[in-house]
């Protein structure tokens, strides 16, 4: 069954004791705090963009022509942007596993895969193989807890009987709507008493419930440990003694051990392009993005559900930064991919693509002087390019000119709920950008003013919640003046036509038109500093080869073994000295075969070297200190 992502709580402490089902407030619209300053960006005219935009485009097929190798992930993101380009596909050709249909070949994992399904589906190759090996990969995630819920509709007493592996059950409904009974191992009194736990073991199985007064029943599930309750899109309603039939089908992606969450996110995404029932991995998606948001799982999210109180879009909105570009901490990415996301969500309705204007815009103005992104990352520019600025016509595989386009058939691009909703019909033949569909109608946005909001200028932000509107995000509530951040001075740079020599570009936002943002180049900085202590460290060995007799005897000094009294010659110690009175003793206690005689030291000639004579004085040290 469809099972929305729409987030909702259950509130079991009315007054009238019936559970009421209500909608949770959104956390992120609650604080216009969490909302980031307003950069002002230079408004691009339509001329200019699109000079821009082929400028990036001719960027990127310059990197094909002169990289030399890419990764799976390039090559793919590449196919997206610029379509069958024949490096690429190889590069996706060689690193595909030699037993399956997925990718690399070493470790197969599910979101290169979704990535290259997409790739193939955009270069108009064939995806049956892939899509039959994404689906293989399915199983039951642990982390949710299901339960059935059965409501009268008058809210009265009422006894129900509930079927399922060819065996009956009889439950009691309360006034308060609460059970009082069990259905078997399956189906447990939840400890609220208001739902059927669903036992862990029981998920898939067909539960059809009758009772003698007209009910209602749905289901409804939570993350294992979490407070929130979501509540299924579908309900059955049935009359006094008729049938409704409730089952869960939820799954999601792995490659061994548990949910794969950010695999399922590309994949559900990729099976949703490809024309493949989605829902049953959605309650996942859903339960766990609070805990994934490093993932941006509300843009996907919004992509693939209805959405109908506007909460993922409002999330999307909250999480831009300066309301131009989205950036995620510790998720192994970078801002131009995380805005690549963020921009193909908010394009797929027709009345959202004011939402992505000024996101636009930032992105032109940040290019770098090649046309790219990012100092002309690959994967990053031709994201950029395939989410904010695809091109219709493209080099497939088959050599035709370009895919059929929705809008080439006369038809809309609309999100799929959208369009039923509206009385449309889905065209699967026609491809559309993002996760919308190609629609036979095109679906009417309401107006911010009848929606009693109002849409707020570029330097200012919503205090409320956001909902789309036909002229884009509409506030729900006041818009108030923000205070202006320059990106580029909070991350220690400065904004400047081109930057110096000790310095190099970042990515940062800059206000002003043809401004980019300078940092100081650390890495210069550093190579010197190492030659400046280099050369140094070079003088000082030398110095200390050419004194190095100099520096023994002053180590021998330093160690106390020397002295600067003179030097006598053995046998006849100075008068005074206490070491030679204790020697003279000890010579005069030994036996008398051992004494010797004194020597008279040899007559040495009196030139010498100098190194000689250093070299005789530390042995006589020697034989002292001994």
């Amino acid at each position: 069954m469809m099972v929305s992502a729409v987030n909702q709580t259950i509130n079991t402490t009315n007054t009238t004791g019936t559970n009421v089902v209500t909608t949770a407030p959104n956390k992120n619209m609650t604080s216009s705090s969490l909302i980031p300053s307003n950069t002002q960006t230079p408004q691009i005219s339509s001329q200019t963009e699109s000079a821009k935009v082929e400028q990036a485009y001719a960027c990127l097929q310059n990197l094909v022509v002169n990289k030399s190798t890419f990764s799976l992930e390039e090559a793919a993101f590449g196919v997206l942007a610029l379509g069958a380009q024949d490096k690429l596909i190889k590069t996706i050709q060689s690193t595909k596993s030699d037993r399956e249909a997925c990718w690399p070949k070493a470790v197969c994992t599910i979101r290169d895969t979704s990535l290259v399904a997409l790739a193939y589906q955009r270069a108009g190759m064939q995806t049956a193989d892939i899509e039959q090996w994404l689906q293989s990969k399915r199983i039951t995630p642990r982390e949710l807890m299901w339960y059935l819920e059965v409501d009268t509709t008058q809210h009265e007493s009422s006894s129900c009987t509930i079927k399922y592996d060819g065996r009956s059950y009889t439950v009691n409904i309360q006034d308060d709507m609460k059970f009082n009974d069990a259905a078997g191992i399956c189906l447990q009194r939840s400890a609220s008493g208001y739902w059927m736990t669903i036992a862990p073991s029981c998920l898939g199985k067909v539960f059809e419930v009758s009772c003698d007064k007209d009910f209602i029943t749905t289901l409804i599930y939570q993350k294992n440990g979490g407070e929130t309750i979501y509540v299924s899109s579908e309900t059955h309603a049935a009359a006094s003694l008729g049938t409704t039939s409730e089952s869960v089908n939820v799954s999601c992606l792995s490659t061994g051990g548990g949910c794969d969450y950010q695999g399922t996110l590309w994949a559900t995404y990729a099976l949703h392009k490809l024309n493949k029932n989605t829902a049953p991995m959605l309650p996942y998606l859903v339960a766990l993005a609070d805990d994934t948001t490093k993932y941006f799982p509300s843009a996907f999210i919004y992509m693939l559900t209805k959405d109908p109180d506007k909460e993922y879009y409002g999330q999307i909105i909250q999480q831009r930064k300066q309301n131009q570009f989205w950036e995620f901490v510790s998720n192994g990415y970078t801002r131009f991919y995380d805005t690549g996301i963020g921009v193909l969500a908010l394009s797929t309705g027709s009345g959202e693509d004011s939402d992505v204007v000024k996101t636009r815009a930032y992105l032109l103005n940040i290019q770098t002087k090649e046309g790219c992104w990012n100092n002309n990352h690959f994967r990053d520019s031709a994201f950029i390019l395939y989410s904010s600025w695809p091109k219709v016509k493209i080099a497939t595989s088959s050599g035709s000119a370009h895919l059929p386009q929705c809008s080439e058939g006369g038809f809309s691009c609309e999100r799929l709920s959208e369009c039923l909703e509206s009385g449309g019909v889905k065209h699967s033949s026609y491809e559309c950008q993002g996760g919308n569909i190609c629609c036979s109608v095109k679906v009417q946005k309401q107006s911010c003013a009848s929606q009693q909001g109002s849409i707020c200028k570029a330097n200012e932000q919503c205090t409320g919640s956001i909902s789309a509107s036909s002229g884009g995000q509409c506030c729900i509530g006041s818009c108030s003046m923000v205070v202006e951040e320059n990106a580029c001075e909070i991350a220690g740079g400065a904004c400047s036509s081109s930057c110096g020599s000790d310095e190099k570009e970042t990515s940062e936002a800059c206000p002003a038109t043809n401004s980019i943002c300078c940092v100081p180049d650390t890495g210069k900085g550093i190579s010197w500093l190492w030659i400046i202590m280099l050369l140094i460290l070079i003088v000082v060995v030398i110095i200390a080869i050419i004194k190095r007799d100099i520096i023994k005897l002053w180590w021998f000094k330093r160690r106390g073994k020397t002295s600067s009294a003179p030097i006598a010659r053995p046998g006849f110690p100075p008068s005074g000295s206490a070491g030679a009175a204790m020697r003279s003793q000890q010579r005069m206690m030994q036996p008398q075969g051992f004494a010797r005689p004194a020597m008279r030291p040899p007559i040495r000639p009196v030139q010498q070297s100098k190194d000689h004579e250093m070299e005789e004085t530390m042995r006589k040290l020697k034989e002292m200190s001994g």
